[in-house]
């Protein structure tokens, strides 16, 4: 594995999260199954390509990351996928943005890795 991307996103209100897993997994033509790693609540799989999805991540005022907007987008999607499909995992992302906000699934953000915002600055 090497980089990564990651999309944070929120749901429509009285959204459960059985609903957005499934709506996910049919976006991706994959199936999400809790996952056991510490890093994620549910993974799938498709080839090459990884997924690693997290719910309900919650904002705390000593966590480092206290300015990223967990409660507006408590969903995390992270695309992983070997070094050479940096940019195909990147163009999912993309892809994904606007069929979530069209179904309300607001806000939706994409987040580089490291290697991959390295490679942009290049």
């Amino acid at each position: 594995m090497a980089d990564y991307v990651e999309l944070y996103f929120g749901a429509p209100q009285d959204t459960d999260d059985s609903t957005a897993i499934a709506y996910l997994g049919d976006l991706l033509g994959v199936r999400f199954e809790p996952s056991t790693a510490y890093y994620a609540d549910y993974e799938a799989h498709d080839g090459r390509r990884h997924y690693d999805l997290n719910l309900g991540i919650e904002e705390d005022e000593d966590d480092p990351d206290v300015d990223m907007p967990f409660t507006k987008m408590p969903y995390v999607l992270t695309l992983r996928g070997d070094r050479d499909m940096d940019a195909e995992m990147e163009s999912i992302g993309r892809k994904l943005i606007p069929q979530l906000r069209q179904r309300g699934y607001l806000p939706a953000r994409l987040i580089y890795g490291t290697l991959l915002l390295l490679d942009k600055a290049d």
